[in-house]
């Protein structure tokens, strides 16, 4: 077996390259490196839900550059609407006898509709510069360009960051229904096949080859029948050129998708580059034994928040179990659901101090498994914000962004178009594009506002819009968010887009249907944002979890909306039911409106914050301008209903030493109380205890002697 074949027979599945919340943009794949889409890229929670192809079945879709993806995906653009989607059914493609996963699960669809923004994205490998390089990749092509045109739709390049060059070895899709190649140029083919597709699957295999002593050569294979191969083995390619520019070297792979791109739709799957032919079609079974490229790591967390933890496995289809210890590792119990690359605990109080956590991953085909390293968590005490004004900032300074924060001072950056200096306000004006305003409302290094069980977040914002739009449907999006448990802040007007350096951070966002009159029954939607992998903030929904739109049984669908020179008021409202349940409200008032809409949070329960942030569309979609004369944040005291409880068991240890068991509320703290006599109490408190959801216990220290009664209060 020569050297070529074995390598081709211990490909493995290639894992993600990045640990959570990290920029990786610089990170290179060794060669040869596999593709397969593995199905962890669309575990839950999804992007959206798309028709595969257009007009077929509706499957569950997850945006190539977001969840999974993100961390082997790692250059390109943002992931929106019209980006490619990593899909299960149709797009999971196969070849006859060439090696793919033992159950083929998901593909990638490059979809029909056009997008106005760019979307493509690509993954950095090894950097070859001398030699052979090949890339290959399953493909079925459902709707070609339209007359005359041609698609551009993947390309090896020698960009590392951004959304490439012109540099490149390129495929495109023709109106012919045939497959071109390019040498340095994005701009048009430089050969084209002579027979168009037949229906299905086809193996493409694309190959650079630098030759020092003439011009460097474009090649291309549709349909090799001569698979694992040596290199002087290997057939006549279907097409060759070498008109265009030489490149000095090559180091990404894109799917190449740009705003005002020619529409066509194609089905992606099992991409492989590598420096041989051996390396880009392997026959045979791919068994890859299980490792872990990426291992757990600790983690410090402010109680209050969740920490996520994440491996990174290798190896052909691995599966993932993660577990807790509580006691040191002296047991590990598996945590029930927890079967991703990345484990997000409930809201964490001080009583999860302590805890570890390691992940067990595993390779059925050869029964491989491995251990990751223990990563303990540490969670601080935070410090509940007192009822009260946060700040009440009325710009009377004329400037919207005068460090330090204080209680009428907030910091204001916006990526164009905010002016204090009239003297009445802020004016804030949204540009021709998109625009993001990000407020804060603490320090930078000071703690957030801490949301204690049983008090609320407020943030109002006063505006005054300014030739409104006739109908700017869903144009206008307002958040409250948490920078200081993971993410960066922006620091200086200008930054661009909707981003807002989004990685890591936390929270709660509504978009509002903007306009003279509403288009819809209910005028606002409400997110809880789960992708803190994603640097854009606010620039999409996809990176956040839908709570619902409302307000319930509305029927706003052609009434007045917002009038010109009318005052209105927003309110965002967090309010902290428990440990693990928050309440998330909006509220506009002003002109004919006054409606409100809530919705309950379980899964993330978001309850520290310390910006807000606002997104108009653009000023087409939205107003000219909006005239702010306050913004205001304050923490208030929220009515929390309290189950009655009562104690369950009543268990003696040993002499003197008692277990008692409760029903309790998850977020109250339950005090233990004692005294020698019922006759005449004097009851001192034992200990503090916070309660679960469920049931809490409390065991006592040894009496020394004589009789001691226990009783269990809470404020």
């Amino acid at each position: 077996m020569n050297a070529n074949t074995m390598r081709s027979l211990i490909l493995g599945l290639t894992g993600l390259a990045a640990v959570f919340g990290s920029h990786n943009a610089e990170a290179q794949f060794p060669l040869p490196f596999y593709e397969p889409f593995p199905a962890s890229y669309t575990n839950a929670p999804v992007d959206e839900t798309v028709a595969v192809p257009a007009g077929g079945s509706n499957f569950p879709a997850k945006r190539l550059g977001n969840g999974g993806s993100a961390s082997v995906w790692t250059i390109g653009n943002s992931a929106g609407g019209g980006s490619a989607v990593i899909v299960g059914g149709p797009a999971a493609l196969t070849y006859p006898n060439l090696a793919t996963n033992p159950v083929p699960t998901t593909g990638l669809y490059i979809r029909t509709n056009n997008t106005s923004a760019t979307r493509s994205r690509g993954f950095v490998f090894t950097t070859q510069s001398s030699g052979t390089l090949y890339a290959s990749f399953l493909v079925q092509a459902l709707e070609i360009p339209a007359s005359g045109e041609n698609r551009l739709f993947a390309k090896l390049d020698n960009a590392t960051t951004g959304n490439g060059s012109t540099s490149m070895a390129g495929v495109w899709l023709t109106s012919n229904n045939t497959l071109a190649i390019s040498k340095s140029s994005n701009a048009g083919i430089g050969i084209e096949s002579e027979t168009p597709l037949s229906p299905g699957t086809h193996l493409v295999v694309l190959r650079y080859t630098w030759d020092p002593e003439a011009e460097d050569e474009v090649a291309l294979w549709v349909d090799p029948t001569a698979l694992n191969i040596p290199e002087n083995e290997i057939p006549s390619p279907t097409l060759a050129t070498t008109s265009g520019f030489d490149v000095e070297s090559l180091s990404s792979f894109y799917i190449y998708h740009i705003g005002t791109e020619v529409v066509a739709s194609l089905f992606l799957d099992e991409i492989r580059v590598g420096t041989s032919w051996a390396d880009v079609t392997p026959t045979g079974t791919v068994c890859t034994g299980v490792g872990i490229l990426t291992d757990a790591v600790s983690a410090d967390v402010s109680e209050g928040v969740s920490a996520s933890f994440r491996i990174v496995p290798t190896g052909t289809l691995p599966t993932i179990q993660w577990q807790i210890s509580t006691n040191s590792g002296s047991n590990w119990d598996n945590i029930a659901g927890a079967t991703n690359e990345l484990y997000t605990t409930p809201i964490l109080t001080l009583q999860n101090n302590g805890a570890q956590y390691r992940a067990i991953a595993s390779v059925a085909c050869n029964s491989s498994s491995i251990t990751s390293s223990v990563a303990n968590l540490t969670v601080q005490a935070a410090v509940p914000t007192a009822v009260g004004v946060v700040v009440d900032d009325r710009f009377a300074d004329f400037v919207h962004q005068d460090p330090p924060v204080a209680i009428s001072n907030s910091v204001w950056y916006g990526t164009s178009g905010l002016d204090s200096g009239s003297g009445a306000g802020m004016t804030a004006t949204p540009p021709t594009g998109s625009a993001l305003w990000l407020g804060y409302f603490t320090e930078d290094l000071a703690q957030p506002v801490h949301l204690d069980v049983g008090r609320a977040l407020k943030a109002t914002w006063v505006f005054t819009p300014n030739n409104v739009v006739a109908n700017g449907g869903n144009s206008m999006r307002f958040g409250v968010f948490d920078y200081a448990d993971g993410g960066t802040r922006v620091t200086a007007d200008g930054f661009g887009g909707s981003a807002g350096n989004g990685t890591g951070v936390r929270g709660y966002m509504v978009t509002v249907n903007f306009g003279t009159a509403f288009n819809t029954d209910t005028p606002v939607s409400l997110y809880v944002r789960n992708n803190l992998g994603a640097s854009d903030l606010m620039g999409t929904t996809a990176n956040y979890v839908s709570l619902g739109s409302g307000p319930a049984n509305g029927e706003f669908n052609g009434d007045p909306a917002f009038e010109n020179g009318v005052e209105y008021t927003i309110e965002l409202s967090v309010t902290r039911k428990a440990v693990n349940a928050v309440d998330f409200t909006v509220r506009i008032v002003g002109g004919a409106l006054d409606f409100s809409h809530t919705v309950t949070d379980t899964n993330f329960a978001y309850t520290r914050f310390d910006a807000f942030g606002i997104r108009p569309n653009n000023q087409a979609t939205t107003a000219d301008s909006f005239l702010v004369t306050q913004f205001k944040v304050e923490v208030e005291e929220a009515a929390v209903v309290l189950a009655p409880f009562r104690i369950t068991s009543i268990q003696v240890l040993a002499p003197g030493n008692v277990k008692l068991t409760w029903e309790s509320v998850a977020g109250r703290n339950y005090s233990i109380l004692s005294t020698e006599s019922l006759t005449s109490p004097t009851w001192t408190t034992n200990a503090t205890v916070p309660g679960l959801a469920g049931s809490t216990s409390y065991t006592n220290s040894p009496a020394t002697s004589g009789e001691r009664f226990y009783r269990i209060a809470t404020p």
